[in-house]
């Protein structure tokens, strides 16, 4: 993905449901980026194969979010798991 964030993604067959999970890392992970530059942000998407709307709309959103330099910063200044949804929840109203 690149600018610091990356987005793993797959639909899986027999999977129940759609899982999404959030990884930070100040110091940052060799992740190789497009742009060569640590990863802070990984945020991982599995979803059932036959979810395919959804899973699009997912991926779509967290891209979104990951090209918003406030809310990347955000996300990377949270305190805690608390703070990190409060941000997550802010950034879904406003787009």
């Amino acid at each position: 993905w690149g600018e610091g964030g990356a987005l793993p993604h797959a639909r899986i067959p027999l999977l129940s449901r759609m899982w999404i999970s959030l990884a930070r890392s100040l110091k940052g992970l060799d992740f190789e980026s497009p742009d060569g530059r640590p990863v802070h942000l990984i945020f991982t998407v599995l979803a059932p194969e036959e979810e395919q709307a959804l899973y699009l709309r997912c991926l779509s959103r967290i891209a979104t979010l990951l090209r918003e330099p406030a809310a990347r910063k955000a996300l990377l200044e949270a305190s805690g798991r608390k703070e990190l949804l409060t941000v997550l929840q802010e950034f879904d109203r406003e787009f």
